[in-house]
């Protein structure tokens, strides 16, 4: 269907800048690259004691996904990513 200026939708105004709402998005700050390396090398925290189900299931799903990622997702390996990384989390909350 083509456009015509009888069946275009009408135009919203465009919302102005205020003191509490900026025109643009602040920037973000970024990593150094020696913060980067360290941010890489730092060994995990344990962040709570107590999990739930839910959350380590999230976890180990997370840790999955990368592991597939990493090898391009090739098929056949789903169950032994699932199994080492539940074993990697496991290690983390023992």
């Amino acid at each position: 269907m083509e456009a015509t200026p009888g069946n275009s939708p009408p135009k919203r105004p465009r919302a102005k800048a205020t003191a509490e709402s900026p025109a643009t998005k602040p920037a973000r700050k970024t990593l150094s690259a020696s913060r980067k390396k360290k941010v890489a090398e730092a060994e995990p925290e344990i962040v709570s004691e107590s999990l739930t189900a839910t959350d380590l299931r999230s976890m180990i799903e997370t840790a999955a996904f990368y592991r597939a990622s990493a090898r391009n997702f090739e098929p056949g390996h789903e169950l032994e990513d699932w199994l080492e990384a539940e074993r990697q989390i496991l290690a983390l909350y023992a």
